[in-house]
Order: structure tokens, then sequence, then C-alpha cells
């Protein structure tokens, strides 16, 4: 199995092709032994039980999302019940060409993780369809539980909407969470509201190097670009170090108006 998976690999589409190149990927001979019958769904199934690496991962959820039965979709989801963040990500790009209402994949998925508190299910709800369970992303957000509802609030605020803004007020507030408040203050300035700055500031004094960078990066295209140079913030130095610099951005993101 392993080495068959590894062949499909070699020729998958990437992600951004899958669709248009479905039919053609799955008429490799490979493609279409590993499928031959009930017995070759079920070897892919059971593969996919024992959490492969997630590029052979990738490449069996692909092709069994050619079979659109209700057992196989059921026992995808017991594997994403128990996956880790890696192997959720391997996902992506064959869960959503189930031929299946997404709207129902999207409740399944925050069902599933209503049910069992793992995370990663989340990830796959990075796109429109989120709207579709957002009470549920709302509940997960408020239960401040890391990294459930960082991932619940990146899903929450991919398709953001006018009444969203007092629960991302709301969160850009929580600064002894600086991933949450951060992102939420930064979703904000997406919106038009400078609402947010405290938890901006949050974010970019936080003890994880790699949320900082994260943080300046994503304030580029609200600052002039002589403010930022100006400030000198370094994400990679200490953050007790950057304190002045922090201010400068966060002062400059204050005395301009806002713009989405």
């Amino acid at each position: 199995m392993d080495s068959r998976l590894d062949v499909l690999y070699q020729d998958m589409p990437d992600p951004f092709n899958v669709p248009r190149q479905w039919e053609a990927f799955l008429a490799h001979p490979v493609a279409r032994d590993l499928l031959a019958g009930d017995c070759g769904i079920e070897r892919l199934l059971a593969y996919l039980e024992r959490q492969p690496e997630p590029p052979r991962a990738r490449v069996a959820v692909i092709l069994l999302s050619h079979c659109g039965s209700d057992p196989v979709y059921r026992r995808l989801l017991a594997v994403l019940e128990h996956s880790d963040q890696r192997l959720a990500e391997a996902f992506e790009p064959g869960f959503w060409l189930l031929p299946r209402s997404q709207a129902e994949m999207a409740r399944d998925l925050a069902a599933l993780v209503d049910v069992t508190h793992n995370p990663f299910p989340l990830l796959l709800l990075q796109r429109p369809v989120a709207a579709e369970v957002r009470d549920s992303l709302e509940k997960f957000i408020r239960w401040r539980e890391m990294p459930l509802s960082a991932y619940a609030l990146y899903a929450y605020a991919y398709v953001p909407e006018p009444r969203d803004r007092a629960m991302l007020e709301m969160v850009a507030r929580w600064l002894d969470q600086p991933s949450l408040c951060s992102t939420a203050g930064l979703e904000l300035l997406r919106m038009g509201s400078g609402e947010g700055v405290a938890g901006i500031r949050a974010g970019l004094q936080a003890a994880d190097p790699a949320l900082r960078e994260t943080v300046y990066c994503r304030l580029g295209p609200y600052l002039a670009k002589d403010l930022v140079r100006a400030a000198q913030y370094d994400a990679a130095a200490a953050p007790t170090s950057q304190v002045a610099a922090t201010d400068r951005l966060i002062d400059g993101l204050r005395r301009r108006e806002v713009r989405p």
C-alpha cells in the first residue's frame, strides 16, 4: 500500500488543481487498482485508520472521496476524531470532494469537536462553509481552550459579518491569551475597526516569537512603510526590548483611520 500510494503522490495535482484534474487522477492505473471493488475501499479505510504519514493519507482520502457512501464518510469522520494536526490537514484536498452537502459536513465536524474536544478537525473549516456552524465556533472560542479556541477563531473569522464585531471586540480584550486577542484585533482591522489594538499589542509582545512575527507581518497593509521602518520593531528580539517599537506601531494604528 505504501509504495502504491507513493506513486500516486508523485503524480497528484497540486491542491488548487485537484478539483479540475480529479477524473484524470482517478483514471491512473494505480488508482483504479486501489479502488477496485469493495475490498479495495476497505483496505484504504483500514490503512487510514492506522494513522499513516500525511502525504500518503492525503492520497488515500482523495481516492476515497470517489466513494460517497455513508459508511465510508462515517469512517473518515472517525479517523478525524483521533487525528493529530498533520493528519487533519492531509484530509483537506479530498474531504470536501465527497459528494455530500458541505453544510452537513461542516455540522458533522463541529459536532465531532463538541464531543471530543479534539481541535484539529476545525482546521478543515477555514473556508466559507464555516458560516454554517458560526454558533458552534463562537461556543468553542468562549471555551478559551487552546489550541481549540484559536482554530475556531480562524474559521469564525474566515467569513466575517458586521454582527461579528461584538464577539471579536470581546476576544480582543482577552489580553492573557495573545494568540486569540491578536487574531481578533487583526480581524477587526480587516473590518475597518481599530477597537482591537490592545489585542494586537499583546500579540506583538507575546512570548511566542512565531506569533509576534505573524502579527507584525499582518499589520503591513494598515501602516505606512516609513512608519514601519521608523518603528524598528524586531519580532525575533526579546519582547522587553521592543516595548518602544511596539508603542510606535500601535500609535500609528490609533492615529490613522483604519481601512479594511
